[in-house]
C-alpha cells in the first residue's frame, strides 16, 4: 500500500467546502456578495462551521459578514503584529486617564455607580501607540429581555473589543460586523448545519478502520483524488474492503501458524531438555 502522506488542500480552496458554504451561508447572497465573503474567509481563514464568520442578508439590503467573538480574537492571534489587547467596562464612578495615548483606569469594587459603556485598547508590536475606542451603552441597548437587557457588561464589552480589533487591522477586518453590535434577534449565528453522511463516505471510513489511506482507495478505484469517488465507485469499493479483509485474514492465519510453530519448536526443545 502507498503510505505517503495525504496532501491538505486549504480550508476555502476546497470545493467541496466551498460548495456547503455556498449552501449553508449564501443562499440568498448574490455573485458579488458570495465572492466578497469568500474572500474575507480566505484572508481571516476564519471557519464559518465553527460560528467564525457568516454571511447574512435581510430582504433586498446588501449582505453583511459578521465575525463571532472567537473569530476577531482568532484572527488577532494569528497575526505576527498583534501584542495582545484588554477590555473594561466603563461605570459611572470610575477614573480614567488618557496619556500620550495610553489609558489608565481606576475603580473600586464597592460602588462603581452605573454602567456607562467599555473600552478596548489594542497593542502592535510595530505602533508606538494603541488603538483605543469607547463604546457606550445607549447606542447598544437592545430587548430588556435579551442578552443586551440581562448581561449588558458582557455585551459591551464585546462590542467593543470588535471595533478595536478592527480598527487595529483595517486591511483585513474592514466590512466586518460583531453579531454583538446589533441586537436584532436575525443576527444570530445561524447553527451548526447537521452533516448527512453518505454511503460512499461511510464505506471510505470502514475502509480506514482496515488500515487504508485516502491514496490506497483513489488509486485502487482510479481516481486522482478520494473526493472524486461516487455511487458509481461503490463496487470497486466493495471489492477493496474484501480484499483488505483476506489480507488481513491471510496475515493473521500466517501469525497463528508462525506461533504455532513456535510452540512445536519450544515443546521440542524442553523434551529434549528433559532426557
Amino acid at each position: 500500500m502507498n503510505n505517503k502522506t495525504d496532501i491538505k488542500i486549504p480550508f476555502w480552496e476546497d470545493k467541496r467546502n466551498l460548495e456547503l458554504i455556498k449552501n449553508t451561508f449564501g443562499k440568498n447572497l448574490n455573485k458579488i456578495e458570495y465572492e466578497t465573503f469568500v474572500e474575507m474567509g480566505k484572508a481571516s481563514n476564519l471557519n464559518p462551521f465553527l460560528k467564525e464568520i457568516w454571511a447574512i442578508k435581510f430582504a433586498n439590503n446588501p449582505a453583511q459578514i459578521f465575525l463571532g467573538r472567537d473569530g476577531y480574537r482568532k484572527f488577532a492571534n494569528k497575526n505576527n503584529d498583534y501584542d495582545g489587547h484588554t477590555v473594561t467596562a466603563i461605570y459611572s464612578n470610575d477614573t480614567f486617564k488618557v496619556v500620550d495615548g495610553r489609558s489608565s483606569h481606576e475603580y473600586s469594587f464597592k460602588d462603581r455607580g452605573d454602567l456607562i459603556g467599555a473600552r478596548a485598547v489594542v497593542y502592535r508590536k510595530s505602533k508606538s501607540v494603541p488603538s483605543m475606542v469607547d463604546v457606550y451603552l445607549e447606542e447598544y441597548k437592545g430587548h430588556p429581555k435579551s442578552l443586551w437587557g440581562t448581561k449588558p457588561e458582557t455585551m459591551i464589552k464585546k462590542v467593543a473589543e470588535a471595533q478595536a480589533l478592527r480598527m487595529s487591522f483595517p486591511d483585513e477586518l474592514n466590512g466586518t460586523y460583531s453579531e454583538f453590535e446589533m441586537w436584532d434577534e436575525r443576527q444570530k449565528a445561524p447553527e451548526k448545519p447537521a452533516t448527512k453522511v453518505t454511503i460512499i463516505e461511510l464505506m471510505i471510513e470502514r475502509l480506514h478502520d482496515l488500515g487504508a489511506t485516502d491514496n490506497d482507495i483513489a488509486q485502487y478505484v482510479e481516481v486522482k483524488d478520494i473526493k472524486e469517488i461516487n455511487e458509481e465507485h461503490k463496487s470497486q469499493l466493495i471489492q477493496f474492503g474484501k480484499r483488505l479483509k483476506e489480507e488481513i485474514s491471510e496475515k493473521a492465519h500466517d501469525e497463528w501458524l508462525k506461533k504455532q510453530d513456535e510452540n512445536l519448536n519450544e515443546d521440542f526443545e524442553n523434551k529434549v531438555g528433559e532426557k
